[in-house]
């Protein structure tokens, strides 16, 4: 709530276009910035908190995420899963919800992240973490025949890496 009273004064303040809210922690400095300016706001959201929490949601960031979805003019949603998620607890129309996926092509690995193998056709990167279903990914591994045109990269840190 402080970082939304300071958000609220800057937003009295500067001059800017669009509010651009990530997720949950955010929706609140959002919701102050609209009031003080009328800007219209885009709720960026990567995930939600059934998908990071499993059974252990709270249901305080639930009733805060659909406030950023009830306020939003437009969301974005980093997976079409997250999109689907998102529309139907709301009624909100696809048409205002938009799905950019956080991703990295076979090209910029190979240029920006020093990828040395070259990747399959359909490289995918995941972070290590819960949220993203990693379990799902490992049960997938072990049922499904290995496919040439696909390449799995687990990278980077999180909650589920091994040091």
């Amino acid at each position: 709530m402080r970082y939304a009273v300071a958000v609220s004064v800057l937003a009295a303040t500067e001059s800017f276009d669009v509010i651009h809210a990530h997720d949950w922690m955010t929706v609140f400095a959002a919701v102050h910035a609209r009031r003080m300016s009328g800007k219209p706001v885009i709720f960026h959201v990567h995930s939600l908190e059934y998908d990071r929490s499993g059974e252990s949601v709270d249901p305080v960031i639930c009733d805060i995420e659909r406030l950023g979805m009830e306020e939003a003019d437009h969301i974005i949603a980093v997976s079409s899963y997250t999109k689907e998620r998102i529309v139907k607890p709301v009624q909100r129309s696809c048409g205002q919800d938009i799905l950019v996926h956080n991703a990295i092509s076979s090209k910029e690995a190979a240029e920006r992240c020093h990828v040395k193998k070259p990747l399959a056709k359909n490289g995918l990167f995941w972070q290590v973490t819960f949220q993203k279903g990693r379990s799902i990914f490992w049960k997938r591994g072990k049922t499904h025949p290995v496919d040439p045109l696909h390449q799995f990269v687990m990278a980077g840190s999180g909650d589920f890496s091994r040091g």
